[in-house]
């Protein structure tokens, strides 16, 4: 159980890391423009 909710926990922040440069790439474009 323990093992399981680590690997959901660490896929979470993997994606809340992409959101997060994702969001950051979609304001730099935004400034570019």
């Amino acid at each position: 159980m323990h093992s399981n909710n680590e690997s959901v926990e660490t896929k979470l922040q993997r994606i809340a890391k992409k959101a997060s440069t994702d969001k950051r790439c979609q304001f730099t474009s935004l400034f570019h423009l």
